[in-house]
């Protein structure tokens, strides 16, 4: 099914643990994973992956956009336009993605990241965006709302790990932040399995 040559060597994605060798790979990584995708993906190590694959006319492309700041979202559309694994209309709904990304701030995005690699279970590039967010400079434009989430989802990266601890800390930190239920009663339950053989059964929680 695919229309160029694998790679020799592979283009390895560590953020997400996986290896591709062809360029429909790549269309289907970018369309599936676009929240992840950020500019550094679009660097000299991706170019020389495309070149192995036998597209220099695409890695030239890439390489002419990056030197005049194309945005992220053109450079997309690029990409999947040129491989054709993608049909004009489902490249146009994931451009409409893309530059409404581009309307947010850097903790939004670092957030629509994270979230992303929570959900695929990719729990330490989670808690490395979700870091970013916390332990940067607050943002005063955002809602604590906002805030509340970033340290509930570090809260449920941390107890899938198991690391309950940590875990109950985050949730704690967002149901005082938030004031959701939510965020309370995972904080209590992460407390409990914390404290492992050292529950009190009397205990009210």
């Amino acid at each position: 099914l695919c229309r160029t040559k694998e790679a020799k060597k592979p283009l390895v994605v560590r953020e997400m643990g996986i290896r591709i060798y062809t360029l429909e790979e790549l269309c289907y990584l970018i369309y599936n994973n676009v929240y992840v995708i950020s500019d550094d993906f679009f660097d000299s190590t991706l170019i020389e992956f495309i070149k192995d694959t036998g597209e220099s006319e695409l890695a030239d492309r890439i390489t002419e956009q990056k030197s005049r700041s194309t945005s992220l979202a053109q450079i997309v559309v690029t990409v999947l336009k040129y491989v054709d694994y993608y049909t004009i209309e489902e490249i146009e709904k994931l451009q409409d993605v893309l530059e409404m990304l581009g309307t947010q701030n850097v903790y939004e995005r670092l957030k629509a990241r994270a979230d992303a690699f929570l959900e695929n279970k990719r729990y330490y590039s989670a808690i490395r965006n979700y870091s970013a967010i916390i332990e940067g400079k607050p943002d005063t434009s955002l809602s604590g709302l906002f805030y509340a989430q970033v340290y509930h989802n570090m809260g449920v990266a941390h107890a899938r790990m198991f690391l309950y601890t940590q875990a109950a800390s985050y949730f704690d930190k967002a149901y005082k932040i938030g004031q959701h239920e939510e965020s309370k009663k995972c904080f209590m339950a992460a407390s409990r399995l914390a404290a492992g053989s050292q529950i009190i059964e009397l205990d009210d929680a």
